[in-house]
């Protein structure tokens, strides 16, 4: 047998090793950790407010590409005209990535919708508001390594005030890191956590 034909075979033996070898990060079990920096811009009447949010996220895939879990978003406000705005806002997550296939995704990208519903609140110079928080929006996870991905993601993010105020409508723009831990990683990290 000629030797191309020979390396051409081992080659698609070893991709197919490979393949099975490899968790997938997307699957059923799995545990994604991480999060996102996000900042936003709101034009009202009188002025603009420029916001930044430290948003940390954990969910748990239930279904290939389907993951549920828990956000919080910690941030601060500014316009030219009013104090500091500080916020809080937590809740339930959903994400889901697109693709056909959950299997090992490092070196390539998915695109991914994702949903937030909570509650929040808001302190601005001692007055403080609360209410729920909504969010959706796309965005583009690239997988630097087998468990590691980073992000983009813009979210259509509304907060909508008990009593008579006004619900605050913002687009945010956010970067981010998650990290994917299968069901064996974390087994392994338990009893690594329990050695000491």
């Amino acid at each position: 047998m000629p030797r191309h034909k020979k390396n051409i075979k081992l080659l698609i033996i070893s991709v197919f090793c490979c393949i099975n070898i490899i968790k997938a990060q997307l699957q059923k079990g799995t545990t994604m950790w991480g999060g996102n920096l996000l900042g936003g811009y709101i034009q009202t009447d009188n002025a603009g407010e420029l916001s930044v949010f430290l948003s940390p996220k954990v969910a748990r895939f239930i279904g290939n590409g389907l993951a549920l879990g828990a956000y919080a978003n910690l941030g601060l406000a500014r316009s030219y005209q009013v104090a500091i705005e500080w916020t809080y806002q937590a809740g339930v997550l959903g994400r889901y990535y697109f693709g056909k296939n959950a299997e090992n995704v490092s070196g390539n990208g998915r695109l991914f919708a994702e949903g937030n519903a909570g509650y929040g609140g808001t302190t601005i110079a001692e007055i403080s508001s609360s209410g729920i928080n909504l969010g959706i929006g796309p965005g583009f996870a690239y997988f630097i390594r087998e468990n590691a991905s980073v992000e983009g993601i813009i979210k259509y993010d509304a907060f909508l005030r008990s009593g008579n105020e006004d619900a605050i409508n913002e687009i945010r723009f956010g970067l981010g890191f998650q990290l994917y831990l299968s069901p064996r990683k974390q087994k392994r990290m338990k009893q690594t956590s329990s050695a000491f």
